[in-house]
């Protein structure tokens, strides 16, 4: 017997699967995040306290995302995970970009140039594969529903 992987028809998730899936989508995109970090970064992190931050910057910062998101996902009656994965990517940039610009205005800057600008832009790219992964697994928890083929 095999098993038929779609998406669910009729209404669109409840509050709880909603929840569900975003804290699993920031755990997956926080580990997968900090793995690439990791592997990008020539500092040497401390791998709970690193994953305790990414994961508390990403449940705050990717929050208007997946809010945006859901609320468009919802309005346009869509159910597929491409527009989960794409939502995740743009998510992961969008938070990158967030953080940098909180970063550089809390420290008394006013004027972003073109050299501060680039380092955050290359940071982002690190971003949009944990970006990828937390859309995939919201839509996994979310949306998808298994049956039995017939």
């Amino acid at each position: 017997m095999s098993v038929e992987t779609r998406s669910l028809p009729g209404p669109q998730p409840g509050f709880l699967l909603v929840c569900g899936g975003y804290i699993a989508a920031v755990l997956t995109a926080s580990m997968i995040s900090l793995a690439l970090f990791s592997i990008m970064s020539v500092e040497n992190l401390l791998r709970p306290l690193a994953f305790l931050l990414f994961t508390a910057c990403t449940f705050v910062l990717a929050l208007p995302g997946f809010i945006a998101t859901v609320v468009g996902a919802r309005l346009l009656a869509l159910r597929t995970s491409h527009i989960f994965i794409i939502g995740g990517i743009l998510n992961g940039f969008l938070s990158c970009m967030l953080l940098f610009l909180f970063a550089f205005f809390s420290s008394g800057r006013h004027s972003i140039s073109v050299a501060t600008f680039i380092p955050a832009l290359i940071y982002s790219f690190i971003f949009m594969p944990g970006g990828l992964a937390g859309g995939l697994v919201y839509w996994l928890i979310a949306y998808r529903q298994r049956r039995p083929a017939a």
